[in-house]
Order: C-alpha cells, then sequence, then structure tokens
C-alpha cells in the first residue's frame, strides 16, 4: 500500500460529497437516491499527473460534467451504509499543448459505520485518457480515504488520480 500525501481536486470533492451527505438529508430507512443525492459539478480544473514514456505529463480538464450519485441506508442496528458513484460525461482536458483529448470513466465510493461522517470511505477510480488515435493513458487506483484525513491504497496505471 502506498501512502498518498496530497488529495487532487476530483478526490477531495468525492470526499467532500461524501462527508456532506450527512447534511443532504440522505438518512433514509432504505437505500435509495434521496432527493438531493444526485448532483452534477463541472469538471474543468481537475488535473491528472502522468508519466507517458518516462516524461511527465499533466492532463487538466477543461470541460463536461461529474454525474455524482449519492445513496445511503441506515439499518436496524442503526449502522449507516453509503455508496456513490462518480461518471464523467463530456469530459475534455489539454497536456497544455493540443486540447484533443476526452477523459472517461467512473469512481465507485462507499463505506458503513455509525457515524457516516467519522467513517473510512473506500474508493476504486478507472479511467481513461483518450487522444484522436484512441487510449494514452490510463488511471487504475483503489483507496481508502481515513477519517483522520489519511489516504492509502494502490494506484496504477500511466497516471494517478485527480486527488
Amino acid at each position: 500500500m502506498i501512502k498518498l500525501r496530497h488529495l487532487t481536486n476530483a478526490a477531495m470533492a468525492t470526499a467532500a460529497v461524501v462527508a456532506s451527505t450527512t447534511g443532504l438529508g440522505l438518512y433514509a430507512g432504505t437505500a435509495h437516491a434521496a432527493p438531493g443525492a444526485v448532483l452534477d459539478v463541472p469538471a474543468a480544473g481537475a488535473a491528472f499527473n502522468c508519466e507517458l514514456g518516462q516524461q511527465p505529463v499533466t492532463f487538466t480538464t477543461t470541460g463536461g460534467t461529474l454525474h455524482i450519485v449519492n445513496q445511503m441506508q441506515q439499518d436496524a442496528n442503526g449502522v449507516y451504509h453509503f455508496t456513490g458513484t462518480v461518471s464523467l460525461q463530456g469530459v475534455t482536458a489539454t497536456d497544455g499543448t493540443s486540447d484533443g483529448y476526452r477523459i472517461v470513466g467512473a469512481s465507485w465510493y462507499g463505506g458503513n459505520g455509525s457515524d457516516p461522517a467519522n467513517t473510512a470511505v473506500h474508493s476504486t477510480d478507472e479511467f481513461n485518457i483518450l487522444g484522436p488515435n484512441g487510449k494514452v493513458a490510463s488511471i487504475h487506483a483503489s483507496l481508502i480515504f481515513s477519517p483522520d484525513g489519511s489516504v492509502t491504497g494502490k494506484a496504477l496505471g500511466d497516471c494517478l488520480p485527480p486527488l
């Protein structure tokens, strides 16, 4: 397991969405997408730091939407179970010299505990960066966001997830 010290914009947004579910009125008796649990957030500004051909390359999103869906339920024992997905819709990017990139994929996160605001959140990220001729880079990550703010996990592929 690697210890990730700095969070990128998308991971912070994901963690913030998970942490903010308590304020969105998502405590529901059954699992379902509660009112306010579906959000669309502009994707522009997230940075994917990559290494391609032993050269650092940063792909910065320029447009598109993060479509976020949260679900939460409380079981009979008072334990909250929550999950969510962040899917990319029409996300475009630049490497600083060309604007011809698209980023596709999704992130899943979830956890359970008696207090969702103080529960570890597990995240799985799968993204591909596509150029005019196909896949340029990939991101595969399995991360754990701890209540103390630390992030551990594995990041594989050519890029780190946008934390």
